[in-house]
């Protein structure tokens, strides 16, 4: 196979994936000095648990995980990029983000873009391009990032251990990032999810549950929020 070549000028963006709120804000702080505000996107996920920068421009295959890298890009997500790149040599399949993803229940979620004046305004843009980025605008744009996060509500589920529960869990949910490990004892299993509609799921499934809400995440928690 022929090495690809990583110094071609052949990307026209460079996107990010953060689910952590602090490194989103100083990420997209350096994001707007390096490389100008009407050149940065700022989105909600598709899937609605994270956030995604974008970049655009024009990039080598070598600037693309250069960057991605100092910027905090998931590393699952960036590994899986690079083993298609360089398996393939396409160019195109080293960047892929989602527009629209399937969620539990059988719904699409879809970005949302979010206007970037609103997080980094006139002030605080023309005062970066000349000086250098403190924690105080990092703890500034967070705050403001948070504004864009909904309430939480994260719910236990008990599960009597039972080997075709098991098995149904197994098949139905293994698709999904959105279940804890479960704790197990001698009876019951106990999850820990974050959704609504992962309850449900457990229902349609014919899987007999117990439920309570184990607590309610504020978007001003924010050490709990980025825990689950």
């Amino acid at each position: 196979m022929e090495i690809p070549n990583i110094n071609k000028f052949c990307l026209s963006r460079i996107t990010v994936d953060i689910d952590n709120y602090r490194e989103l804000s100083a990420s997209l702080l350096y994001s707007v000095k390096i490389f100008g505000r009407d050149n940065v996107r700022l989105y909600r996920s598709a899937s609605g648990t994270g956030f995604r920068l974008e970049i655009r421009g024009k990039f080598t295959p070598l600037e693309n995980i250069y960057y991605r890298i100092i910027l905090g890009d998931d590393p699952y997500r960036l590994r899986y990029a690079l083993h298609r790149y360089l398996t393939t040599g396409d160019p195109e399949l080293l960047d892929i983000a989602f527009v629209e993803k399937e969620q539990i229940g059988g719904y699409f979620g879809r970005i949302v873009e979010i206007d970037i004046k609103d997080i980094i305004d006139d002030v605080l843009y023309e005062y970066i391009k000349e000086h250098d980025i403190t924690p105080d605008h990092v703890r500034l744009v967070m705050d403001r990032i948070l504004t864009y996060v909904d309430k939480i509500t994260l719910w236990t589920i008990v599960i009597p251990a039972k080997e075709e529960y098991i098995n149904k869990i197994k098949e139905n949910f293994r698709r999904y990032k959105l279940l804890k490990d479960p704790y197990y004892d001698d009876r019951i299993i106990f999850y820990k999810v974050s959704r609504d509609n992962i309850v449900k799921k457990f229902e349609d499934l014919g899987i007999p549950i117990i439920t309570y809400k184990t607590k309610e995440i504020t978007t001003k928690n924010i050490d709990l929020a980025e825990e689950y």
